[in-house]
């Protein structure tokens, strides 16, 4: 009896020893690299990071596994993970020939690229201008020697480049410091090192744009790659998630950390601009000061003479009334400045992406694999001739849709929405039959679509379209369309790149506008002058058959012909009575002042010239240097004739306005004395024929 007991008391030991064993958290062990700000070892020496956060926080929640942090060298770790030595490798770039030895997850946790980092004295546009450089890279770096890695590149255009590798970023950059090499190649979010180290700056080169995922050699450990997926699945469905929280912990000042790079690229253009903002802002702030003191004169004068005369005391508080909408009307000029500042501050960084059809169909495959509800879906763009382009689609065949236009597709306002059946709604609004038959062939019907409108300044570039099968019990939520607005901001980013030079041009146009208006302020005679000086003198240019380059630059110029104003008293500028000998003289002077104020800048240089010219005469006796005839420039000759017409059919305080068929006549007798004779004369025939337009316009109205 006491033998079985024994026996019995031996297999529960038995039993409860396995128990305990089986409950046991199986131990993982990750590898990770210096990759700030992503995965690195802090000056404690515990494992930091974007990347390492995130897997910290489900080893929190797991109760199935613990993981451990192994950092090490870049190519050594790659080799640890090849041999089984360790499980997993945080941020590691998914290429074709990894794909071949390792699995990763499916959820990207961090979108990047990589870039070219060079030493200050060198200039770098294209990688054509590498030739002949020392190329330093990270030892089995995917952004340095992948499939689509700059060295391959650089093998496809068959330069003479020198290569050596480095076991870490910060060796690298040490390298470059010394000028071990010339340059090197880098994640482009650890770019931001590069600050610390001397003569060291970004190229702008960008390549290879790629997702970061967690990965193990192939067939192992896939439960725990799924554990991942969930909870990243989990983390971007909820905007105020953990991971959009350490999100902003780690890359919100990534817009302060851009200025750097782009100041050192326009400083002259950054300096001019902050120095007219200066002068505005003061001048506004003395006109605010003077104006104010002024008014409260003018209070308490009124306060005394109150009794006298209620038609005086009317009177007096209309004028106050007046100049406190001027004072507002500062404080309002004040506030535009501000928020052109902040705009500077705030925009100075462009996302690059290496290639549009990569770009679109991993936005459709990750929006796919975020909205659950969707069946299958399309992502499109437009082609040259603004026709219809289908880039992918995803759980169905991809449409076949040749020459069918844009336009034929519906609004889609808001931006993001959820909607019936897309090609119902397209059909309902396409009046174009052969249009509709096509689409009607090519597109798939639908229960519901969530349809996401890629768009930049009301421009419509394509979209992303996500369906749900007919006759499905599924249905779209509305909590989805915040998220949905990332992908929107993704694909914007793309045509915000391509679109970069545009946005500069609209800029620089802005902030000539901009200082307009200030003149404006401090000449009120001069309201709107510029502006039509401008618009006739583009008119004119494009009436005697000039280039697109010099009507541009007639107009641009037309509309600063005046800015050196701004240097002389706004009592002279604004006076009732005569100007005396020494106020006219002063006023001479302003095309040398306008001259002087946009000569020494590239957005302006072109304009100088003709600024400085324009009030010179046809026979010499203009002003400020006196030349003549065909030595003054076109454009400031164009400039002069629109000038004093503009001025001649204005009202001014000291002045009415003549009409129209007598300012015409007026420019006629001073052709070859103070005009042009040959633009005079094509400038008359072109207001000739603007009154005919005008009449037969008129007389339609009238049938």
């Amino acid at each position: 009896m006491k033998g079985k007991i024994s026996i019995t008391v031996i297999l529960i030991g038995i039993l409860i020893l396995f128990a305990n064993f089986s409950l046991a958290e199986k131990e993982i062990t990750i590898g990770y690299t210096e990759h700030y700000p992503l995965a690195y070892k802090n000056e404690a020496g515990i494992a930091s990071g974007f990347i390492i956060d995130l897997l910290k926080n489900i080893d929190a929640s797991s109760e199935v596994y613990t993981f451990k942090y192994l950092y090490g060298d870049w190519d050594l770790t790659l080799m640890a993970l090849e041999d089984d030595s360790i499980d997993l490798v945080a941020g590691l770039v998914e290429g074709e020939e990894r794909l071949k030895i390792f699995d990763f997850n499916k959820s990207t946790l961090y979108l990047s690229w990589g870039t070219v980092i060079l030493r200050e004295e060198h200039t770098v546009e294209s990688i054509l201008d590498l030739e002949g450089f020392t190329l330093g890279h990270l030892k089995g770096d995917y952004f340095a020697l992948g499939n689509r890695g700059l060295i391959n590149k650089l093998y496809d255009f068959q330069l003479d480049v020198s290569y050596k590798g480095y076991a870490s970023y910060t060796e690298l950059l040490e390298a470059i410091e010394r000028n071990e090499v010339d340059a090197g190649i880098m994640d482009q979010v650890s770019t931001r090192n590069i600050y610390d180290y001397k003569d060291i700056k970004d190229s702008g080169l960008v390549f290879a744009a790629s997702g970061l995922k967690i990965a193990t050699i192939k067939g192992k450990n896939t439960e725990v790659l799924n554990l991942i997926d969930d909870q990243m699945n989990t983390w971007l469905n909820n905007k105020d998630s953990y991971y959009y929280e350490r999100y902003d912990d780690y890359f919100k000042a990534a817009v302060v950390e851009g200025f750097i790079p782009f100041y050192r690229s326009y400083k002259t253009h950054i300096w001019f601009v902050l120095f007219w903002l200066f002068l505005m802002i003061l001048y506004a702030y003395m006109e605010f000061h003077l104006r104010t003191r002024e008014l409260k004169d003018k209070n308490s004068h009124l306060i005394k003479i109150k009794d006298k005369s209620e038609r005086v005391l009317k009177k007096k508080q209309r004028a106050i009334r007046e100049k406190a909408l001027a004072v507002d009307a500062l404080q309002d000029h004040i506030k535009q400045f501000e928020d052109l500042l902040a705009f500077i501050t705030r925009n100075v960084s462009l996302n690059h992406i290496n290639s549009e059809e990569e770009l679109f169909k991993e936005i459709l495959e990750q929006a796919f694999s975020l909205v659950k509800a969707a069946d299958f879906g399309y992502i499109y763009t437009f082609d040259k001739k603004k026709n219809i382009k289908i880039i992918d689609a995803i759980n169905t065949e991809k449409p076949i849709l040749e020459g069918v236009k844009g336009k034929y597709l519906s609004p889609i306002d808001p931006a993001v929405q959820i909607t019936e059946s897309f090609i119902y709604k397209t059909l309902a609004y396409c009046k174009n039959q052969e249009a509709s038959q096509k689409l009607k062939r090519a597109f798939k019907v639908s229960k519901e679509s969530l349809i996401v409108s890629f768009e930049n300044k009301d421009v419509h570039y394509g979209g992303l379209i996500l369906e749900i099968n007919e006759g499905s019990d599924k249905e779209f939520h509305e909590s989805i369309i915040e998220s949905m607005l990332a992908f929107k901001n993704v694909a914007e980013s793309y045509f915000l790149n391509e679109n970069y030079y545009e946005m500069d041009m609209i800029f620089q146009q802005e902030m000539i506008f901009s200082l307009i208006k200030i003149l404006e302020l401090h000449d009120l005679y001069t309201k709107g002058h510029s502006e039509s000086v401008a618009n006739q003198g583009r008119r004119l240019a494009e009436y005697i058959g000039l280039s697109q380059e010099a009507i541009h630059e007639v107009y641009w110029a037309g509309l600063v012909h005046d800015i050196g104003k701004i240097f002389i008293s706004s009592e002279t500028l604004n006076k009732i009575d005569p100007l005396t000998n020494d106020e006219y003289e002063m006023i001479k002077k302003h095309p040398v002042y306008g001259h002087d104020a946009l000569k020494n800048t590239k957005v302006t240089e072109n304009m100088a010239k003709i600024v400085l010219y324009h009030h010179e005469r046809y026979d010499g006796k203009g002003y400020p240097e006196g030349i003549q005839g065909e030595s003054i420039l076109l454009s400031s000759r164009i400039i002069s004739i629109v000038d004093s017409y503009d001025a001649m059919t204005s009202d001014r305080v000291y002045k009415s306005k003549l009409s129209h068929s007598v300012a015409l006549k007026e420019i006629e007798a001073n052709l070859g004395t103070q005009f042009d004779p040959k633009i005079g004369r094509q400038f008359i025939e072109m207001k000739k024929e603007e009154d005919v337009i005008h009449e037969e316009v008129n007389d339609e109205r009238y049938r």
